[in-house]
C-alpha cells in the first residue's frame, strides 16, 4: 500500500512465468494535499485479523472549492471499492476483473477515471480509449 501519487489507483502485477496469473495488488491511495483538478484525500483499509489480508478500502475526501468558501472540509466516505466496482472482495482476482472492464466498459472506465481524481465534475472517457 502506497499514498501520494494525488489519485487513487490501482496495479496488478502478473506473474513473470505466466502473464494470465496476477501476483498481487499494488494500492496506491490518493494524497491528503492538493493537486491540479483532485481533491484531499485519505484512505482506511481494514484487514482480517487472522490473514491481515485487506477486507475492506474506503477513500474519504472533501471538495476543496466549498471548504475555501465555507472555511470548513467536510469529510465524506467517497469510495468504497468493493461496492463502488462491484467487486466481490479485495483479491488479486477481482482487482484483475476490475482492471479489465475500466479496459473494456466506457462506464466503468468514466466512474473509475472520477472516483480516481476525487474531483466533483463528472470526466469523460473517449470512445477510442481502449
Amino acid at each position: 500500500m502506497f499514498g501520494h501519487t494525488h489519485t487513487d489507483i490501482f496495479k496488478v502485477p502478473a506473474l513473470f512465468e505466466d502473464e494470465t496469473k496476477v501476483s498481487g495488488v499494488i494500492t496506491v491511495c490518493g494524497s491528503i494535499t492538493t493537486f491540479i483538478g483532485v481533491n484531499p484525500s485519505y484512505c482506511v483499509y481494514t484487514l482480517d485479523k487472522q490473514t491481515l489480508l485487506p477486507i475492506s478500502r474506503k477513500t474519504y475526501s472533501f471538495d476543496i472549492d466549498e471548504a475555501n468558501a465555507t472555511g470548513t472540509p467536510n469529510w465524506k466516505l467517497f469510495t468504497d471499492w468493493t461496492n463502488t466496482y462491484g467487486m466481490k472482495n479485495l483479491s488479486p482476482t477481482e482487482y484483475r476483473k476490475l482492471s479489465d472492464r475500466i479496459q473494456n466498459d466506457k462506464d466503468v472506465a468514466t466512474n473509475y477515471l472520477h472516483h480516481m481524481t476525487r474531483f466533483p465534475a463528472r470526466h469523460q472517457v473517449a470512445d477510442d480509449h481502449t
